[in-house]
């Protein structure tokens, strides 16, 4: 039984489905010393649902403290990001693997080019991913993981 549930796992949770998450999230985001580490949290953040739809909803008056000043959204935080870690280091190997990123010795990610095949992704997930670049590129990386309350990677 525990294998099936791997299984379904590895399915749902696939690097070749969201790889194109990452692309679009760093294809609107300024490159930025050790902006990879914000990678870390792109997943956790859309793939839950109610940080999903309110990250796709916002605007250009939105930041950070009006998107994330839920608890709900926060809650368990520490917890997605530790467990979306290895599929994000997956998906950081693939796109750079697939030439569409680029990890720099700074550890920046620099955007390439969109090689990655996004027609099993979710479209509503890649604008999400698009606008948390824009919501994240107006604050620095430590005041981003300070504000959502991601203490350890």
């Amino acid at each position: 039984m525990a294998n099936a549930i791997e299984h379904l796992d590895n399915l749902h949770n696939n690097a070749y489905i969201l790889s194109p998450l990452l692309e679009s999230f760093f294809e609107n985001t300024e490159q930025r010393e050790k902006d990879i580490l914000l990678s870390y949290l792109v997943l956790p953040l859309l793939l839950h649902k109610e940080s999903s739809v309110k990250i796709k909803n916002s605007n250009i008056k939105s930041s950070i403290y009006t998107i994330f000043s839920s608890p709900s959204i926060i809650y368990g935080l520490n917890d997605r990001v530790y467990t979306f870690k290895g599929v994000t280091n997956k998906c950081l190997l693939l796109s750079s693997m697939e030439k569409s990123l680029s990890i720099n010795s700074d550890m920046s990610v620099n955007f390439i080019n969109k090689n990655m095949d996004n027609a099993f992704c979710n479209r509503d997930h890649l604008r999400a991913a698009a606008q948390l670049a824009k919501l994240f590129n107006s604050h620095d990386i430590v005041e981003i993981f300070r504000k959502l309350g991601v203490t350890n990677l």
